[in-house]
């Protein structure tokens, strides 16, 4: 499985936010993660209406969590951004597999689709902290 890019940058914006507490702008937020502004907006756009982020506007606008970064699971982002998971195809179309019935791999991609998944379920962006709070990237990415 290979996460598309829209789910990692989602997942990096979550992360940023919780690591750096407080409002940022868009533009800063793209220059920090080092992505267009036109491709954070989509993204944003995706998590606050979903509730994860709190977008404002105005000269004093930006974004932050919407919800506390122990109650984001990564799964949760992932299937916002890209739908269900599936590590093979025949997990959506079975019924157009003639090998279906004495296939012995799909067994075992269904195992380790079940252990990625409870792995994403079990692990929130509050995990993924570091245990000392990053310095605060805005300063360098802005000059």
């Amino acid at each position: 499985m290979k996460l598309a890019r829209r789910s990692d940058y989602s997942l990096r914006t979550l992360i940023y936010l919780a690591e750096n507490k407080g409002r940022i702008t868009n533009h800063e937020l793209a220059q920090v993660l080092g992505i267009s502004s036109n491709h954070l907006y989509k993204i944003v756009q995706t998590l606050s209406r979903a509730g994860y982020l709190r977008t404002s506007a105005g000269r004093e606008g930006g974004v932050e969590l919407g919800k506390s970064a122990h109650e984001i699971t990564l799964l949760e982002i992932i299937r916002l951004v890209e739908g269900p998971i599936n590590l093979s195809d025949c997990f959506l179309n079975a019924d157009e597999c003639f090998l279906v019935s004495k296939c012995k791999l799909r067994k075992k991609i269904k195992e380790a689709q079940n252990i990625l998944i409870g792995m994403f379920s079990e692990t929130t962006i509050e995990d993924l902290l570091d245990d000392e709070k990053c310095t605060d990237k805005r300063e360098t990415a802005v000059t």
